[in-house]
């Protein structure tokens, strides 16, 4: 989320079954769930999802970003693009509605939220959360391939009863989620000032327990974005 950075997209996967939990969450709920799950914490709230055979999106882009000025707004326009785009490979699904739930479950895919996209079976498919900074917007969310036993909600493959390779899947979506967006997009790769931001991150924050167990971690170094 660095300060004056296009617009970006991007799809991506876990190359090692991991715990999610939402910024405000407490690391001691999931103190029972099999050690062999790797633990992050999101910057976004909401609940933990067990991120393993799925597709993770992420859409960053200015905070004064026409598409930012009602959040909302923007909640309904990524997932009608996400309705589309699954309707390519005859996945259907809509979104929830109804009123907001009384409690929410630890878990991200056992709570459904007005704006969730479920199944004919009232399951979760695409769960997603939003963060605002001063200066940037991020919007992500998890799409599974597999439904995960731990989080609950359904999958890909068990709606089409067949497996489906990451990439392919992918590159079905991709052409009809841009354009439901409508948006132009320039296909890319982590530049080098990000690459090294990533592991100054991770040196400095995301991997220590401070930070994932209790959320608190003071940066090494005072100003992160001066790295090149």
């Amino acid at each position: 989320m660095l300060e004056g950075e296009i617009p970006t997209l991007r799809l991506y996967s876990w190359d090692t079954p991991t715990i999610s939990y939402g910024y405000f969450q407490n690391h001691e709920d999931f103190s029972n769930v099999d050690n062999s799950w790797k633990r992050v914490r999101r910057l976004t709230g909401g609940g933990a999802i067990a991120h393993h055979h799925e597709i993770t999106y992420s859409i960053s882009c200015d905070i004064h970003h026409p598409l930012v000025r009602q959040s909302e707004h923007l909640y309904c326009h990524v997932h009608n693009a996400w309705i589309n785009a699954l309707k390519e490979i005859s996945i259907h699904i809509t979104a929830r509605g109804g009123q907001r739930p009384s409690h929410k479950d630890k878990w991200c895919f056992k709570t459904l939220d007005p704006l969730d996209l479920i199944t004919e079976d009232n399951l979760k498919i695409v769960g997603s959360a939003q963060r605002k900074t001063k200066q940037r917007f991020l919007m992500h969310g998890s799409i599974p391939l597999r439904a995960q036993k731990l989080m609950g909600g359904s999958g890909l493959e068990h709606l089409r009863s067949q497996n489906l390779p990451w990439l392919e899947t992918c590159e079905q979506l991709l052409p009809v989620f841009i354009s439901s967006m409508n948006m132009e997009i320039k296909k890319g790769s982590l530049t080098e000032k990000e690459l090294n931001l990533v592991k100054t991150l991770k040196i400095s924050r995301y991997s220590h327990d401070n930070w994932i167990k209790n959320r608190h971690y003071k940066l090494a170094h005072s100003n992160i974005q001066k790295i090149s």
